[in-house]
């Protein structure tokens, strides 16, 4: 029997839920031919724009952004480059998989969270929630997630990858940092270069 669905219960269910055991009882004796069914496993598809962010998509099952905000979420994720597009797939970027292992473990990297505070809006916007109330718990959230960070130990092997990864060139200015590409921005590492 499955007690828990796991990844599947974010999929539709399209072929018909597999007979479940009879109920029984301690110390029922049952007479039973058993067989093996020998198969492999295949992980879930790949995500793609529409199944994540469109209707009755991954989001909306999370209650992650309104309908009409979820397709913009989903270009923004695209275009700071935490994913990228590959025949219709998204693929997760060394930027997206470092940002996704620093916060994995915070409130700030659950979808929840962010389920979260779409219910509450809603709830403000019933006129049944507190504007103010729902700022400050932000703003303690925000600070609280600041301090968290700060005391994590960021692997420096994974941040050189990203770097390596939006390397351009030696800065020709300064001749010390490095040229990086950032969504149409090009700046030097050196933090004393401008």
């Amino acid at each position: 029997m499955v007690l828990q669905e796991g990844w599947k219960s974010l999929q539709e269910q399209t072929k018909e839920a597999e007979p479940s055991l009879p109920p029984l009882t301690e110390g029922e004796s049952l007479l039973m031919a058993i067989t093996i069914d020998e198969g492999t496993t295949k992980p879930p598809e790949r995500l793609t724009e529409a199944t994540l962010g469109a209707a009755k998509g991954l989001m909306e099952k999370l209650d992650i952004g309104r309908p009409a905000t979820r397709g913009a979420i989903v270009k923004t994720l695209i275009n700071r480059e935490f994913m990228r597009v590959e025949q219709t797939k998204l693929f997760p970027t060394e930027k997206g998989k470092l940002v996704f292992s620093m916060t994995k473990d915070l409130l700030i990297g659950k979808p929840e969270m962010t389920g979260k505070w779409e219910q509450y809006l809603k709830l403000i916007g019933d006129g049944k929630g507190n504007q103010t109330v729902f700022v400050t718990k932000i703003e303690d959230f925000v600070n609280e997630t600041l301090e968290q960070l700060k005391t994590q130990k960021i692997d420096q092997n994974n941040v050189n990858q990203v770097m390596e990864s939006n390397k351009i060139a030696t800065c020709p200015k300064c001749k010390k940092g490095i040229i990086t590409e950032k969504s149409k921005l090009f700046p030097c590492s050196e933090e004393k270069c401008d």
